[in-house]
């Protein structure tokens, strides 16, 4: 076999295996099951699960100056008694960014390590960063400093 042979023959083996990994789909899941995912082998996210204690501890972590969460309407008060008094619920992403300020304000800004702030979020210390990027969280200068 010549060596024009075996890279045509190792090029039809690689799309085969692409053809194959197309067809995979994987179950993936994160921070102990709360988080889970369905993807497939041309990257597409099929599916996303997320656990709605995820939501509640977001909740539970609000600083005691903040407003309690309202409760629901009543049967009796109707819909538009509820409408009236509920005021709106925060975006997704002002409540990770008030989680995120809270996991590393424990950590004392530590990202990484055993008792940093990615551990407490149970997210990979690179991920955290990403996720501080995005969200535009640094960390202020400490006072007397410019």
């Amino acid at each position: 076999m010549n060596m024009q042979q075996m890279m045509k023959q190792a090029q039809k083996m690689q799309e085969q295996l692409q053809k194959q990994m197309e067809a995979t789909v994987v179950d993936a899941t994160a921070g102990g099951g709360m988080v889970s995912v369905k993807m497939n082998g041309s990257k597409q996210l099929l599916a996303i699960q997320i656990d709605p204690e995820v939501f509640a501890s977001v909740l539970a972590d609000r600083r005691p100056d903040s407003e309690p969460p309202t409760a629901p309407p009543s049967e009796s008060e109707g819909p538009a008694a509820g409408a009236a008094k509920a005021r709106p619920l925060e975006s997704l992403e002002s409540n990770m960014r008030k989680h995120v300020l809270a996991a590393l304000e424990r950590s004392n800004w530590v990202i990484d390590g055993p008792h940093g702030a990615a551990k407490a979020l149970a997210l990979h210390p690179n991920t955290l960063r990403s996720r501080l990027k995005k969200l535009g969280i640094v960390r202020a200068a400490p006072q007397g400093e410019k």
